[in-house]
């Protein structure tokens, strides 16, 4: 794929000032969306751990970083979390690293802040415990923009089961009128909003419906960050927010070693510390490098370039849809190798092959038969007539078209449609490009991010 604009939705850790319990009573630490919540070391006494929101029909996962309160060399043994004041709220889906852990939370009572226990063994049996609070909101996205409050509803906004549904058709900037904001969340505060109840709400608004539900979002470059992407490492935490994702990534080949590593660019220098070029490496090499943004963070040295053979392990754990781009290659032996490969993990079924080249794609196809296989435009064939022909040819094709292009002539969703040829548009850099390409009628959308914030 081409390369966009990369957003700021990067793993961080939150810095801490650990002199604050010592010094001052009834601070507050929020977690503010981040995706690993430090805590402070020391006394807690008088600190107030705040989460960051959930709905109260979300299944949402939280990650703690507890390394300030442990001894160094020493691990996480157990975790158990208990709600102190509403049994509504669960725990449930633990897994531990060292230590960090993550917990999922589930259930709630709307407009409540449910204190949480936590309770931690280590390996050298020591028990660390502290409680911290999970504000539960109403799903409902809520910002601020030149128009003044912004409110998206969703099921169980402020305003009731179905809220205030005056949005404005005359603008792309969708707002809602008359909305006393004195009786909202405050903006801060807000969580997402359940991506197909605003999606329905905008649709019912301005009289489009959906066709074909559900919607496949794909995670492009296994959800792209600004500081790191097309790793495993990232697909998991994707995976971990929101289950039925599927997930896109791009496959190269190394110099002689006959390795495949999963990386977009030509060289390695716009995330990585150190510019190699790909075609010239071994697989040695890459694997090597770490990504420049995780310096000074425990991920430097754990998060590397991963291999073919580690997303397919992936994808084998979590059974999901996958786009394979086979982005370099020397020889078309190497397409055989990359295809062999993720059909010894019995992964065909899940698979669509990825180029812009209709001579590989019929190659893929004489080697696999039930997998699918993607047209990419920008390759070598524009014109979308004959790239749906090449499709049905070559059965199970599915076309992956720029969503501008798309939008700029809707006419493709049906002409797909009626020659039974599967479409998918890329990239949604943020919401509004999602609900741009939503609206041409296409049920399948490469996403840089899971398009839950507000549009």
């Amino acid at each position: 794929m081409n390369n966009y604009l990369i957003n700021n939705n990067e793993p961080k850790i939150l810095p801490v000032n650990e002199t604050l319990c010592k010094s001052q009573k009834n601070n507050i630490i929020e977690q503010n969306d981040r995706e690993i919540f430090e805590l402070p070391g020391g006394c807690l006494s008088g600190i107030i751990l705040r989460l960051s929101c959930k709905g109260p029909t979300e299944q949402k996962f939280y990650s703690f970083s507890i390394k300030n309160r442990m001894l160094e060399n020493d691990t996480i043994a157990t975790v158990r979390f208990s709600p102190t004041s509403d049994s509504n709220v669960t725990a449930d889906k633990y897994s531990l690293q060292e230590q960090t852990f993550t917990v999922r939370f589930n259930g709630g009572e709307l407009n409540k802040d449910v204190p949480l226990k936590c309770e931690v063994k280590t390996e050298k049996e020591e028990i660390l415990d502290f409680v911290c609070i999970l504000p539960i909101r109403a799903e409902g996205v809520l910002y601020e923009n030149n128009d003044g409050l912004v409110v998206i509803m969703g099921a169980t906004g402020p305003k009731g089961e179905k809220g205030d549904n005056n949005l404005n058709d005359e603008t792309t900037d969708l707002h809602v009128k008359s909305i006393n904001s004195s009786a909202l969340v405050p903006t801060k505060a807000a969580p997402s909003a359940s991506l197909f109840s605003i999606v329905n709400k905008v649709y019912e608004t301005r009289s489009f419906n959906l066709p074909n539900r559900p919607i496949e979002i794909t995670m492009h470059r296994g959800g792209k960050a600004r500081i790191i992407e097309n790793t495993v490492y990232n697909a998991v935490n994707s995976y971990r927010a929101h289950q039925e994702i599927s997930f896109e990534f791009d496959i190269q080949s190394t110099a002689t070693d006959g390795k495949f590593i999963i990386w977009h660019d030509n060289k390695t220098n716009r995330l990585l510390d150190y510019s190699l070029e790909l075609r010239t490496s071994t697989y040695e090499d890459l694997k090597s490098l770490r990504f420049s943004g995780f310096k000074n963070t425990p991920y430097y040295d754990v998060v590397k370039l991963s291999s073919l053979d580690e997303w397919c392990q992936f994808i084998a754990k979590v059974n999901r849809p996958f786009y394979p781009e086979i982005k370099r290659f020397e020889t078309i032996d190497q397409v055989t190798q990359i295809v062999k490969t993720i059909q010894s993990y019995g992964l065909s079924h899940l698979a669509t092959f990825q180029n812009g080249v209709y001579s590989v794609l019929e190659h893929v196809r004489s080697l696999d038969s039930k997998c699918r296989v993607g047209y990419l435009q920008f390759g070598e064939d524009n014109n979308i007539d004959s790239a749906i022909k090449k499709m049905q040819t070559l059965g199970n094709g599915v076309l992956l078209w720029q969503i501008d292009t798309v939008s700029q002539d809707p006419s493709i969703v049906q002409k797909c449609i009626d020659a039974d040829v599967g479409l998918s548009v890329w990239t949604a850099e943020n919401d509004r490009n999602f609900l741009k390409a939503l609206k041409t009628g296409t049920t399948s959308v490469m996403c840089n991010n899971y398009p839950v914030q507000a549009f």
